[in-house]
């Protein structure tokens, strides 16, 4: 994240972690990710892509992936990882669509 960090900064909207918080959960309540009805969504995924996109709006799907897998310490082929790599660049395009 060093590298997306030191990039300057221009003016855009950042993003509200609670709202896309409660945007996934609505995702999740109308079956839009696919889990099991006991399960939860990934909180600590969704943070991850918001902090990511705060510290450099140009962000790429790979870029976003990569930040969630860093700031998470996923190991790649892990279940959360899987996760995380399915759902950071969808979270990055709602953010995007703002």
């Amino acid at each position: 994240m060093n590298a997306l960090s030191a990039q300057p900064r221009t003016a855009h909207p950042r993003a509200d972690v609670q709202a896309e918080l409660a945007h996934w959960r609505a995702e999740h309540r109308r079956g839009e990710l696919g889990y099991y009805p006991f399960d939860g969504i990934p909180e600590a995924t969704i943070r991850a892509v918001c902090d990511a996109w705060n510290a450099h709006p140009q962000l790429t799907d790979q870029q976003a992936i990569a930040a969630v897998r860093d700031a998470l310490c996923l190991t790649p082929g892990s279940m959360n990882a899987v996760l995380a790599d399915w759902l950071a660049p969808r979270c990055l395009r709602h953010l995007r669509r703002g």
